[in-house]
């Protein structure tokens, strides 16, 4: 009797905590964003009230947070990605090694993904080199 309440509270607070850990974060984000345009907005009456000229109005970009994002998801290379390692990992399922199908797709989207952000990251390294 003891272990069916174990069993059931450890899922509802697995649930409970997987639904409401994106919840916090898109509200923090939100307060964080409010914050940072009344910063703006208050830097910008001062620059009005002193008669220095108004900086220019920044955009909300995804990187403003220090978060990298990759730059295209519809790149033809990410989607071949998938695509081969995804068929390679079915071809790999089918030869009885006691890979399960299911794991063997998970497995070739990572690894493709992964791939991806390599190429990405070094294209981006070489990038900043050139200028």
């Amino acid at each position: 009797m003891q272990e069916d309440v174990y069993g059931l509270s450890i899922g509802l607070i697995t649930i409970i905590l997987s639904l409401s850990i994106p919840i916090v974060v898109v509200v923090l984000n939100y307060l964080h964003r409010i914050k940072l345009l009344n910063h703006q907005y208050a830097e910008r009456l001062a620059a009005i009230e002193k008669g220095i000229p108004i900086p220019p109005d920044p955009v909300m970009s995804s990187d403003e947070f220090g978060i990298k994002r990759s730059r295209h998801w519809s790149s033809p290379l990410l989607w071949g990605l998938i695509a081969a390692f995804i068929g390679a990992g079915l071809w790999l399922s089918d030869l009885d090694i006691g890979l399960k199908k299911f794991h063997s797709v998970i497995i070739g989207l990572g690894l493709a993904l992964l791939i991806y952000t390599l190429v990405d990251w070094l294209s981006r390294r070489n990038d900043t080199k050139i200028q």
